[in-house]
């Protein structure tokens, strides 16, 4: 598995790395991402990040959903459907989500 430096010289792994990507994409603290809340804004960002992490990791849908804070395979069934839905919706959306699927799937 590769390991990647971040800038503050900390070891991050794919799906950290994933992760703090989509945090820093949405707006959304990495926290946020991994926490309770349940707004709009902060469930778009948790699920834009599932969704990576099942396209560019070989994680199981339980293995992630545990990272993403004890959250069952279903939970992350369904953020992945719904990132999947919204790539067919909107076309800007689909680019700069096939963008970061790209930078992740080429390390």
């Amino acid at each position: 598995m590769n390991v990647f430096i971040d800038v503050t010289g900390t070891r991050l792994f794919p799906l950290e790395m994933i992760v703090a990507e989509a945090s820093r994409a949405s707006g959304i603290s990495t926290a946020d991402i991994y926490g309770a809340r349940r707004t709009a804004r902060v469930a778009r960002a948790r699920h834009i990040a599932m969704w990576l992490v099942r396209k560019c990791t070989d994680l199981s849908l339980m293995e992630i959903g545990e990272h993403f804070g004890g959250r069952d395979h279903g939970t992350v069934m369904h953020a992945c459907r719904n990132v999947d839905a919204w790539i067919q919706q909107d076309a800007e959306f689909a680019a700069r989500i096939t963008q970061m699927k790209q930078q992740f799937a080429n390390n």
